[in-house]
């Protein structure tokens, strides 16, 4: 959606126009992606592949900083591989890595993580209706 306040006056100069008003016309953005995984009892594996795409916007100048109208596409690889434990149940380790492939206005990072996480239910279970 919009910014509706961009706290620096009502004045903003965006691809070579200058607009009088503190709200700034945000471009929409289409994602998709897709994801491919294998799980068994205690491991679960999986690959996606995510595409953003701004449709409109300008190019990040390299005298100014980022702004919200700017053209940011990427597309990124990712990788995950959980191990859930069987005692204590809900415990697991999962290792996530992933990279960008390619972006208009956008670095090309590795990026990664390692966690260990504790799945717990909220809401009691209720016996499904036969």
């Amino acid at each position: 959606s919009n910014v509706p306040d961009i706290h620096r006056g009502e004045f903003y100069f965006d691809n070579g126009e200058a607009y009088y008003s503190n709200e700034i016309y945000v471009p929409n953005q289409f994602d998709w992606g897709a994801a491919v995984g294998y799980k068994k009892t205690n491991f679960l594996i999986e690959a996606d592949y995510t595409a953003n795409y701004t449709l409109g916007g300008t190019d990040i100048r390299t005298w100014d900083a980022g702004f919200p109208t700017n053209k940011v596409n990427y597309t990124t690889v990712y990788g995950r591989v959980d191990y859930y434990m069987s005692n204590p149940k809900g415990l697991n380790f999962s290792l996530n890595a992933g990279y960008t492939l390619s972006g208009r206005n956008t670095g090309k990072p590795y990026f990664f993580n390692i966690s260990v996480n504790y799945l717990f239910g909220l809401w009691k279970k209720v016996a499904p209706v036969e």
